[in-house]
């Protein structure tokens, strides 16, 4: 009889060791993932995206002088659209979703908000449409039907 009481706490005692080495397990492949101490990726931006933007004299319509912004876009998906000629702050957030045609975005509601004149609609959490041809960077927000681009140059200041 005492060995068959052997044999089950034995037995009890492999079943925990195995419990506590897949718990250690998980954790430590959990702990392997990409990405910094705050468990984000390493970039949260899409690639052609990243780096400092300046807009082109004129909106895509044609209608406003747009050359006094800047658009800087980091690798972790934090980005600012600023007044570069006049120093004013516009709007800064986060890049929160991507796919290959839009961004969502999120701004802090303490931040500045001071968006271009052609977004005049866009929230503090929004989406914003893109798209990359050649050295410029269409940035359009759409308002009910209406389209609003501007034009970036990838900054070589």
């Amino acid at each position: 009889m005492k060995s068959e009481g052997a044999n089950r706490d034995m037995t009890m005692k492999m079943k925990s060791m195995k419990s506590i080495l897949i718990v250690l397990s998980c954790l430590f492949l959990y702990g392997c993932q990409p990405g910094g101490k705050d468990g984000r990726k390493e970039s949260s931006a899409p690639v052609d995206l990243i780096g400092e933007w300046h807009g082109e004299e004129m909106s895509l319509d044609g209608k406003r002088y747009t050359g006094f912004y800047a658009f800087d876009i980091e690798k972790n998906g934090r980005f600012s659209l600023y007044d570069a000629e006049a120093g004013n702050p516009g709007i800064q957030g986060e890049i929160t979703q991507y796919d290959g045609e839009s961004l969502k975005m999120k701004t802090g509601d303490e931040a500045d908000f001071d968006v271009p004149a052609e977004w005049a609609g866009l929230k503090h959490s929004d989406t914003l449409l893109y798209e990359i041809k050649g050295e410029k960077l269409y940035m359009s927000y759409k308002d009910k039907q209406v389209k609003h681009t501007l034009v970036f140059s990838k900054s070589s200041y």
